[in-house]
């Protein structure tokens, strides 16, 4: 929005595929959302650019449940930040030495599938860019989930402050979802 973008251009800032950048223009364009703005003569096809005709749009769900939105929507950020991820912890870790999941029955009964959170002590420990990822299950009385739930919330609030667009990006992902009770 408030600039033109190339299909090429915008499935390079998206990382997204061109074939997929164009099924959604294609859309966009069928729904009124996009405009084409000018046509780039080259030798050859022209370069289409495209712009949205407003900077602020309503969009229903139109027919989808809130899980098809939600893995819609996370699905390619899901995929980038995985791989962003591991790309950056090859750098410090390229063989995959100690790194496993420890399994153990807590003194409770359950079992435990515990991640390693920490670098192991001889792999350099990251310092720029700053990589970090983490996924548990927390049994947490209810205002202790209120708890986490506002520290989390003012969290992302003061980093999303922060944002500076000619700094470095990072993808961030913050989540906290009771678990579904098993039929």
């Amino acid at each position: 929005m408030g600039s033109e973008s190339s299909m090429k251009q915008a499935a390079e800032r998206l990382g997204e595929s061109l074939q997929r950048i164009f099924r959604k223009v294609q859309r966009m364009l069928e729904l009124g959302l996009l405009e084409k703005t000018r046509l780039e003569a080259r030798v050859g096809r022209g370069i289409q650019y495209y712009q949205a005709v407003s900077d602020t749009f309503f969009i229903r769900f139109l027919d989808q449940s809130f899980e098809e939105v939600l893995l819609e929507h996370n699905l390619n950020f899901e995929q980038r930040f995985v791989a962003a991820v591991a790309q950056n912890w090859r750098k410090y870790a390229p063989d995959n030495r100690g790194w496993g999941t420890t399994y153990f029955r807590a003194a409770s009964g359950k079992l435990v599938a515990q991640a390693p959170v920490f670098v192991p002590s001889d792999v350099p420990v990251p310092t720029a860019p700053a990589v970090f990822s983490h996924f548990s299950q927390w049994h947490l009385h209810a205002a202790d989930a209120d708890a986490l739930l506002n520290d989390l919330t003012a969290l992302v609030a003061r980093y999303a402050a922060k944002n500076v667009a000619d700094e470095q990006a990072f993808l961030v992902r913050v989540a906290m979802s009771p678990v579904l009770e098993s039929p």
